[in-house]
């Protein structure tokens, strides 16, 4: 899966379907491995906050105090299976505030959708606006009605709430010029769980 830095000292963002259950996580940036241990989890947003034990100096990604509009385009940047290099997704926000069904059966609320899929490892990626901001957390994919397939974000307001909740402040900004992509390609990162084995 894919996570990013959401504060200084090695804080990472990410989906919590990710890391449910993982004996050892381990994330990767800059060609280097740290370990990472999960120290709060959200089933009813599919979101997880990690710490990195030996922080890397991963600058965090800007986050932006607004939510997309349909017809916006958004991007998600993450690891898509077989990557080692975080690559751009560019789509189409078609849905925004919708409630889903989430990947243990919650149901998750105030929800991007997109125009475009998700493909596995892309879960946990940052999901930006044109102006490079954070807006979600791409939570997963689903077969749309019709044919085709939906891809799903999780607002970044869920985040920045939930963690409010738990005393951490993430900062948000409005508007303002574009980042350039690489300050969003450095913040993200590929994370890798290990899990126990299954039953034989």
């Amino acid at each position: 899966g894919t996570g990013f830095a959401v504060l200084d000292g090695g804080y990472i963002l990410t989906a919590a379907h990710v890391v449910r259950g993982a004996t050892e996580i381990v994330v990767r940036w800059d060609g280097r491995g740290y370990r990472a241990t999960a120290i709060a989890t959200s089933a009813d947003h599919d979101l997880a906050l990690l710490f990195v034990e030996t922080a890397p100096p991963i600058p965090p990604a800007p986050l932006a105090d607004q939510g997309p509009e349909i017809g916006d385009r958004v991007t998600a940047v993450g690891y898509p299976s077989g990557s080692t290099r975080p690559i751009p997704l560019s789509t189409e926000a078609v849905g925004v505030g919708w409630w889903v069904m989430g990947p243990h059966g919650a149901v998750l609320r105030d929800v991007i959708a997109t125009k475009n899929a998700f493909r596995p490892g892309y879960s946990g990626s940052p999901l930006v606006n044109e102006a490079g901001q954070g807006v979600g957390i791409v939570t997963g994919s689903v077969n749309a009605p019709g044919g085709g397939e939906l891809g799903f974000a999780v607002s970044i307001h869920q985040a920045v709430d939930w963690l409010a909740q738990r005393g951490m402040t993430l900062p948000v900004a409005s508007g303002g010029p574009a980042v350039r992509e690489a300050k969003i390609l450095s913040s993200v990162v590929r994370i890798e769980a290990r899990f126990p084995p299954g039953p034989p």
